[in-house]
């Protein structure tokens, strides 16, 4: 449950007064557990919340049917805030008329979908209170998908791996809205590897996507049997690299813009000048796995207090974790540092980024198996 809900009411109240209107209908999934901390979802790619919110100048109220009512009220929402309006499931008709009796008490309510660009910037900057429970988020995630990376066998199939995933993600009350696998081969040929029946022979990408409390963390790690190609890490280290300044460059007042190109000419420095164009390159997360994406016209700029993931790619590997932008540093929220890394220089700086696991046994049950 969400201390900070009246400091976002506050913001969502200032904006409506700045823009002479009298409420706002918050609709979306996103801005739902923004606004709550809750689950509005029934199934997990649900975009649409199970209940639509009411923000007035001063009232807080949720319109929802007779089945998500008892589920929302108990176990999603501080009770005390909120004004509940039930519906019967059974009739678009009732939910409509209760809407409009309600709001036709205001001259100017307007719907979240034809505010987006304003509510995502009103959700973007993180209370003290969702910075701490991202950081609690990135740590479990990474745990997941790191203990999943040095367990996962040779032989295993690509639907395995993400039912491991999956299952530990659970365990931990985390929701695993994305799981990306690819093994051998179908790294190099694929930048969104949906799991497959494939097995593992020597090498595999791995990249989760997890959701608690509304929030997202990304991250992607990846696992070789064996010593690694020289090939491969030079692709490895130039992707650690390019990734290095994307975060490096992420602070507080610079142009996304600016970031996504200085990013996107890095490249060309290590000799894989096409790469950026064959998949995005990340953007600033939170409540959605992005909430935009970076772009060469990108015209946002950074802010305290933000969430980015940056994920840059070459055929065959990928680097990615997620960030908060911080007052003297970023923090990286997906880093434990229990798995291997490699240090890069970006100017006068240094950063660590993962480096590929290199598994020098194969785990099979209980039982390791020298290679």
């Amino acid at each position: 449950m969400h201390k900070d809900i009246p400091e976002k009411c506050k913001r969502i109240r200032e904006w409506l007064k700045r823009k002479g209107y009298d409420g706002l209908l918050i609709t979306s999934q996103a801005s739902f557990s923004w606004l709550t901390g809750g689950r509005g979802f029934i199934g997990l790619a649900s975009e649409r919340a199970c209940g639509s919110i009411l923000v007035t100048t001063d009232r807080l109220v949720l319109f929802v049917n007779n089945i998500e009512a008892n589920r929302l009220q108990n176990e999603e929402l501080e009770e005390d805030y909120f004004e509940v309006i039930k519906t019967s499931w059974f009739s678009a008709d009732e939910e409509k008329a209760k809407l409009e009796a309600y709001t036709s008490q205001y001259q100017h309510i307007v719907h979240e979908e034809d505010h987006l660009q304003d509510v995502i910037k009103l959700r973007s900057v993180l209370t003290m209170e969702e910075r701490e429970s991202y950081h609690h988020l990135g740590q479990d995630a990474a745990e997941v998908l790191e203990e999943v990376c040095h367990t996962l066998s040779r032989g295993d199939t690509e639907y395995q791996v993400a039912g491991q995933l999956a299952k530990a993600c659970y365990e931990r009350g985390i929701e695993p809205i994305l799981t990306l696998i690819a093994a051998d081969e179908r790294a190099f040929y694929y930048r969104h590897p949906l799991p497959t029946s494939k097995m593992i022979d020597h090498y595999v990408l791995l990249a989760l996507g997890a959701r608690r409390k509304g929030l997202v963390a990304s991250l992607s790690r990846l696992v070789h049997f064996g010593s690694i190609p020289e090939a491969l890490a030079r692709k490895h280290r130039a992707v650690a690299a390019v990734d290095g300044l994307f975060i490096e460059h992420t602070r507080p007042g610079v142009s996304v813009s600016d970031i996504f190109n200085k990013g996107a000419r890095s490249y060309e420095a290590f000799g894989f000048k096409e790469e950026w164009q064959n998949h995005h390159q990340g953007g600033m997360t939170g409540y959605l796995s992005r909430e935009y994406r970076a772009t060469p016209d990108s015209t946002e700029c950074v802010e305290l207090y933000q969430a980015f993931a940056w994920n840059p790619s070459i055929a065959g590997v990928k680097s990615e974790d997620t960030l908060i932008v911080g007052e003297t540093n970023n923090l990286i929220v997906t880093r434990t540092e229990a798995f291997p890394e490699i240090e890069i220089s970006v100017g006068e700086k240094s950063l660590v980024r993962p480096a590929i696991l290199e598994r020098k046994h194969q785990y099979a049950g209980k039982n390791f198996v020298e290679l």
